[in-house]
C-alpha cells in the first residue's frame, strides 16, 4: 500500500524545472495552432473531415 501512495505521489509531483516550461509551451503553441485551423478550414480539418469518410450528421456530432 505504501508503494502505491509514493507512486502516486512522484506521478502527481511537479518538477521547478525551466525546460518542462519551454516544452509546456511549445505543446501549447501546437494545440492552438491546431485549433485555429479547425476555425479557419472546417471542411479540411473540422466536421468535413468526418463528412468525406461517411460520418453521419458530423457537424452536429463535433463539437468544435
Amino acid at each position: 500500500m505504501k508503494k502505491k501512495k509514493e507512486l502516486k505521489a512522484f506521478i502527481l509531483s511537479t518538477m521547478d524545472d525551466n525546460k518542462v516550461i519551454l516544452i509546456r509551451i511549445i505543446v501549447g503553441l501546437i494545440f492552438l495552432s491546431e485549433g485555429i485551423q479547425k476555425f479557419l478550414f472546417p471542411d479540411l480539418l473540422g466536421p468535413g473531415r468526418f463528412e468525406k469518410i461517411g460520418v453521419v450528421a458530423a457537424g452536429l456530432s463535433i463539437q468544435n
